[in-house]
């Protein structure tokens, strides 16, 4: 049976110090690209999705943990399960309708039928179509009445998300050599 030794002598020790630290540096420096650009598309994926403003945008928050030598990006948004349906889709149902203000009625919007200020009459038209609430005060269609409704999936922030993490390798090594 052969023994090998090896001997190691020089500043082999303070150089693998200088290349643990330069890992962990690169490590942080990729978590921190990879939240940027996480968030940054998002965002974009969601403003380009429809009639998304605001807080729909400005609420997605991708940060980074950092937990002693791990690093860790946390996607997520502030309206919480309000985003749910646009990013995996649904069919939201009624009961027994779902209220739907008309597109031409501005002082419906945002509000929802039973909370309207003023009294509303529930007409049911011919031929099956949707019924309606019409406004007393001005004998104006506010809202029609639907079943339910389906919300497809709109934000592909996942997908997104995946491909960023497809491109973490390639950045830690830029990040390395820099």
């Amino acid at each position: 049976m052969e023994l090998i030794f090896i001997r190691v002598s020089g500043d082999l020790a303070a150089d693998f110090r200088g290349l643990i630290a330069n890992v962990s540096t690169s490590m942080g420096k990729t978590a921190e690209w990879t939240a940027k650009a996480m968030q940054d598309q998002g965002r974009a994926n969601i403003a380009r999705s429809g009639r998304f403003t605001g807080e729909w945008i400005d609420g997605l928050k991708a940060v980074v943990g950092n937990s002693g030598r791990d690093f860790t990006v946390t996607v997520s948004h502030s309206l919480g399960p309000m985003v749910r349906p646009h990013e995996y889709g649904a069919t939201i149902f009624g009961k027994p309708l779902l209220w739907i203000p008309f597109d031409f009625a501005f002082e419906a919007k945002n509000i929802n039928a039973r909370e309207f200020p003023q009294k509303l009459v529930w007409v049911n038209r011919r031929s099956g179509r949707a019924p309606i609430l019409v406004s007393v005060d001005d004998k104006q269609p506010k809202y029609f009445g639907k079943a339910s409704v389906r919300i497809p999936a709109r934000w592909h922030i996942r997908d997104a998300c995946r491909g960023i993490a497809n491109l973490m390798p390639g950045k830690f090594y830029e990040f390395m050599g820099s």
